[in-house]
C-alpha cells in the first residue's frame, strides 16, 4: 500500500508525462482535474503526518503512564517493606511471621480490588451494581 506522499508524487509524474502528448479520455480527466487531484492528495499527506504524530505522542504518553505507575509501585512496595520492618520490632520470629502473612493477605486484597477498580473503569462497568458486587464478593473473600 503506497502512502499518500507517494500517491502525490505518482500523481504529479503522470501529469508531467502527459504533457504534449495525444491524450486518452481517462487522461484527459485526470488533467481536467489535476489541481483538484494535487490538492486532495496534499490535504490527504498532511492529515497522514498530523495522524503519525499523534499516534507517536499517545505512545510516549501510554509509556510515560506505564513509567510513573512502576515507579509508584515500586515506591510502595518500598514503603510497605519500611512499615512492616517498624511494625514488627521487637516480635519474636512467630508473631512476625504472622503478622508478615496478615499483612501479605491485605495486600493481595488491595492490589485485586485495585485491579477490579482499573479494569472496570476501563470497561465502563465502575461503579455499577455489577462492579459493587465483584467488589463485596472480594471483600467477604477475605
Amino acid at each position: 500500500q503506497l502512502c499518500i506522499r507517494d500517491r502525490l508524487l505518482a500523481l504529479q509524474q503522470r501529469i508531467s508525462d502527459l504533457d504534449g502528448k495525444k491524450l486518452t479520455a481517462d487522461e484527459k480527466s485526470v488533467l481536467a482535474r489535476k489541481d483538484e487531484l494535487i490538492q486532495a492528495l496534499t490535504l490527504l499527506d498532511v492529515k497522514q503526518q498530523e495522524l503519525q504524530k499523534q499516534t507517536a505522542l499517545n505512545e510516549l504518553k501510554k509509556k510515560t503512564i506505564q513509567l510513573t505507575s512502576q515507579l509508584a509501585e515500586e515506591e510502595r512496595a518500598q514503603r510497605q517493606q519500611h512499615d512492616l520492618d517498624i511494625a514488627t520490632v521487637g516480635m519474636g520470629d512467630q508473631q512476625r511471621q504472622r503478622y508478615q502473612v496478615q499483612l501479605s493477605l491485605r495486600q493481595k486484597y488491595q492490589q485485586q480490588l485495585e485491579q477490579l477498580r482499573r479494569d472496570s473503569e476501563q470497561k465502563g462497568t465502575y461503579n455499577t451494581d455489577d462492579y459493587r458486587k465483584a467488589e463485596q464478593a472480594l471483600t467477604e473473600s477475605l
